[in-house]
């Protein structure tokens, strides 16, 4: 990781999409990038730890000047995206601090719930300022109802580290079912 950085990432949510938050998080810190990749590429990481997310990682202090400083701190912001996202002024606030600090492309849209640059608040699910990016500036989302949430979270992995995705999903999927067929002889021995 970048020296600079403290954290990863840094993951905004709304209180109601918190399972999610700490979904990801998990996913995202006990994931193991592949070997033969970081041969290539010496410089990847093993893992991808730290994650920040405010009720693993706050330990007191001013609220709002903790938040900044963790922000800043973050090489990556992952906006958890809903109708209810959309309407916190937290996760504005802090979507806003990567825009001011010229990092916008560091933001990761995860898209739980709704969709983007709806026409319909109630289906919104881009805070304001992320639908304020325009042309060069606009960003994709990664939704987990189009891929399933295990390859959204490898998604963001591979956002992260610019790697591609179809690489890093063909390996999860093939130690996936290692990992069953493992299960299934050890079963097979037990009858």
């Amino acid at each position: 990781m970048d020296s600079q950085y403290q954290y990863y990432a840094f993951i905004s949510y709304k209180r109601e999409d918190e399972k999610w938050a700490k979904w990801l998080q998990k996913k995202l810190e006990h994931y193991k990038l592949p070997t033969s990749i970081r041969k290539v590429n010496p410089a990847l990481p093993e893992t991808v730890r730290p994650i920040f997310k405010d009720t693993t990682d706050l330990s007191g202090g001013v609220l709002e000047k903790a938040i900044k400083n963790a922000l800043a701190s973050s090489k990556y912001l992952i906006v958890i995206c809903s109708p209810r996202a959309a309407q916190s002024p937290w996760v504005c606030k802090e979507v806003q601090e990567f825009i001011d600090s010229s990092r916008e492309e560091f933001i990761i849209p995860f898209i739980v719930d709704g969709e983007p640059n709806s026409k319909d608040i109630a289906t919104e699910c881009f805070p304001k300022n992320l639908r304020e990016l325009t042309n060069n500036r606009e960003l994709l989302g990664i939704n987990v109802n189009d891929m399933g949430s295990d390859a959204a979270a490898i998604k963001v992995v591979a956002r992260m580290f610019g790697l591609h995705f179809d690489t890093l999903w063909r390996r999860w999927e093939r130690e996936k079912r290692k990992k069953q067929e493992l299960k299934n002889k050890k079963k097979l021995k037990r009858i």
